[in-house]
């Protein structure tokens, strides 16, 4: 899934919002879109994520670079979930 969002959202998104606007209003508005297409409680540690990985995209142009960070961040909270079961509470 992290491949398809950072096509999506990164490759995209934030490539076509970069070419009109200035890094941090392309980075902050490619964020919020991908803050909203995830699950509420999350949205702002998304958002922080999704100008994390604008600004990586800024930085590399990669799309595998993202992916990975992303998919790397995305196993990070995964585990966490069950080392951690009662954080969210």
């Amino acid at each position: 899934m992290a491949v398809v969002e950072e096509l999506f959202f990164r490759v995209v998104l934030f490539a076509l919002l970069r070419q009109r606007l200035r890094f941090a209003y392309a980075a902050v508005l490619s964020s919020a879109l991908f803050a909203l297409a995830h699950e509420i409680t999350a949205w702002l540690p998304v958002f922080v994520l999704g100008l994390g990985l604008a600004y990586l995209y800024e930085k590399r142009h990669s799309l595998w670079t993202n992916a990975l960070a992303h998919g790397t961040l995305n196993a990070i909270s995964f585990v966490l979930l069950f080392v951690l079961p009662n954080a969210g509470s």
